[in-house]
């Protein structure tokens, strides 16, 4: 059965067929894109205020650390078909989960990333179940 798909990033998702991993660059290169999914909006996750730690010294320079966020809301789904699926951010992947909101309607990208050469990023050979 054939599933709609709510792209909420502000990018354009490219899905890619044949694609091959380039240990060079830890991404895939080549393939063919299949399937394109327009921007449709974008949800986001709304974290509470960092705590200031103690700095760390990196080579004779302090760099200041921030504790994890604690996660106190996300944006609303929008309206949809039943059955509807939702590309997101992984960080709202990650506030839901925190938040105990269900997850089983979003999709991230994941890690197979396919590249044209270590910056430029076309697209992805699938997409992650959350």
């Amino acid at each position: 059965m054939n599933k709609k798909i709510m792209n909420l990033t502000p990018h354009t998702l490219n899905i890619i067929s044949g694609a091959e991993f380039d240990p060079a660059i830890r991404k895939y290169r080549g393939g063919e894109t299949v399937l394109t999914i327009l921007s449709s909006g974008m949800v986001s996750a709304k974290s509470a205020a960092q705590t200031e730690l103690d700095p760390i010294l990196v080579e004779g320079v302090e760099v200041q650390t921030m504790s994890a966020p604690k996660w106190v809301s996300v944006d609303p789904l929008p309206e949809a078909e039943e059955g509807t699926l939702f590309v997101v951010s992984a960080l709202y992947v990650a506030a839901c989960k925190e938040l105990g909101i269900p997850t089983n309607n979003l999709l991230t990208i994941g890690n197979a990333v396919v590249a044209e050469d270590n910056r430029t990023v076309l697209g992805c050979t699938c997409l992650v179940r959350n």
